[in-house]
């Protein structure tokens, strides 16, 4: 075992003994799996390997997160990842190393303390994406155009990405980066991307492709605002009746969205296409320009 090797599995016992914190997703699967238990019927759960919910619970207990993800990824080469040898090397080591945790509840439950399960190694080092490279091109941008307080971040989100990108996508994440690299918002339009981006054929048009998300977003939100209409003169249950349906948004979803969409294209692209959206379109708004998205919704509604 090398130097990095070392590092690697201090670091790791480190953030696990540190504890892990239960988080509203992870607390509201243990509530709604096991009926709002207590810190004593956790432990209990937790202790009794016949319980079939107890793999899975362990798995989710210990799926390293983006900020644990941060605190290692200063220990990985800035471009490449770690040979599957060297993470069979911090594996080994880790299997040899009783590490004592604990949940760390927010919601004023007390600690439990739970032991890191060896038959976890494996699993969990992979989803640590130790081996993911990140593109040469990529990493470049990442050390000369993002602010030094999101590069870890940066490098992070695109480690966890599941697909391997073309030419195409590394051009533009290299032009995204440079124009929005010291952004306030650059880790949420990142995510965005990285999202987007996986949807979308390598060779695919990438601003076209953003319009069109965009359109789509603009007339789900007619729809729902139609929909409202609709239910201040008629009850639920008429309107289903006449084969009217619900559209199942998110207002709130679809309006960051788009903000992130207008956000992207104005920066990287410098242009945003008109959009149509019919007669309830106000004839005094410039739906190309970068006018607050709320007050459009607040005044098309």
């Amino acid at each position: 075992m090398n130097e990095r090797h070392r590092r690697l599995v201090g670091k790791i016992e480190q953030l696990l003994r540190a504890g892990i914190e239960v988080g509203p997703d992870l607390l509201g699967y243990i509530d709604a799996t096991f009926s709002n238990p207590s810190v004593k019927d956790l432990e209990g759960i937790v202790a009794d390997e016949s319980d079939p919910e107890r793999e899975g619970l362990l798995e989710l207990i210990f799926f390293p997160d983006e900020p644990m993800q941060q605190k290692l990824e200063e220990l990985l080469p800035e471009a490449g990842g770690l040979g599957q040898n060297d993470v069979d090397a911090v594996a080994a080591e880790l299997y040899t190393r009783r590490i004592h945790s604990a949940l760390v509840f927010s919601d004023r439950r007390d600690r439990l303390a739970v032991d890191f399960p060896p038959g976890l190694v494996t699993t969990f080092l992979q989803r640590l994406n130790l081996t993911r490279r990140i593109e040469p091109r990529l990493a470049i941008a990442i050390s000369t155009l993002v602010a030094p307080v999101d590069r870890i971040a940066v490098r992070v989100k695109l480690r966890n990405t599941r697909k391997q990108m073309g030419d195409g996508k590394v051009r533009f994440l290299c032009d995204f980066l440079a124009k929005l690299g010291r952004d306030d918002q650059l880790l949420a339009c990142l995510d965005f991307m990285l999202n987007f981006l996986e949807d979308i054929e390598d060779d695919a048009d990438v601003y076209a492709a953003l319009m069109n998300r965009r359109r789509i977003g603009w007339q789900l939100l007619q729809k729902s605002a139609q929909f409202e209409e609709k239910l201040k003169k008629d009850n639920i249950e008429t309107l289903m009746l006449r084969g009217e349906r619900a559209p199942h948004v998110s207002k709130e979803e679809l309006l960051k969205t788009i903000a992130l969409i207008e956000r992207i294209s104005l920066a990287v692209f410098g242009r945003l296409d008109r959009l149509d959206l019919g007669a309830r379109e106000s004839a005094d708004f410039d739906f190309g320009s970068e006018a607050d998205l709320s007050e459009i919704i607040r005044r098309m509604l």
